[in-house]
């Protein structure tokens, strides 16, 4: 964006945040109702984990995708734990409220908050006040109904809630790429093949045994 005040770069990320990533919850409870929940995820993030990897190899050559086995691997966890917890979500939206849904995935940063002090980590008081502020505006302004689906789901969108917050943790403490393009390429793509293959398998066993 040669040419654009670091302002309006500012505003252009937070607007393209607030609609691609505000969206998001509504595209997936959409696409739930005709795709098989972790198939549709899987190829989702192998997607994006193809396009990403074409975009480096665009601007460096291919040379830039190449990584340590520890890199790698850390990489496979994250990329796990993040895509894995948006898998959940694909299945369980189709039962929990999307108000609901909204609110529990804006825990996440509680979460995280939680697991720096159980790493002994002191957060900042006044990021920590802010933080705290925001979750309950966020619950002020979704004010979820009282309907709240099953309770099985409703458990299983927590724990998407909490596998981001611990994808998100892990990932600045891990070997993973140092290229944040890169490193987001491998892990969406690694967590969307090992999804659609899971998502396939499901489908395979539900079509054999009539299940």
């Amino acid at each position: 964006m040669t040419g654009v005040s670091h302002r309006a770069q500012v505003w252009v990320a937070l607007w393209t945040v607030y609609i691609v990533w505000g969206s998001t919850y509504l595209g997936i409870e959409l696409a739930g109702e005709t795709i098989p929940g972790v198939f549709g995820a899987g190829v989702r993030f192998t997607i994006v984990g193809l396009i990403m990897f074409g975009i480096v190899v665009w601007r460096r050559g291919s040379q830039a995708l190449r990584i340590g086995r520890a890199e790698l691997a850390s990489a496979a966890l994250v990329g796990l734990l993040l895509p894995g917890a948006n898998a959940i979500l694909f299945v369980t939206e189709q039962h929990v409220p999307i108000g609901l849904t909204s609110l529990i995935i804006a825990s996440v940063p509680l979460w995280m908050l939680m697991l720096r002090l159980a790493a002994g980590e002191r957060p900042d008081r006044v990021a920590t006040l802010g933080l705290l502020v925001g979750f309950a505006g966020i619950a002020v302004l979704v004010r979820p109904g009282g309907g709240s689906g099953p309770l099985g789901y409703l458990l299983l969108t927590v724990l998407a809630a909490v596998a981001w917050a611990v994808g998100s943790f892990l990932s600045p403490r891990l070997a993973v790429p140092k290229d944040a393009l890169v490193a987001s390429g491998y892990e969406t793509f690694i967590g969307g093949v090992v999804l659609a293959v899971i998502g396939l398998a499901a489908g395979f066993f539900s079509a054999l045994f009539g299940v």
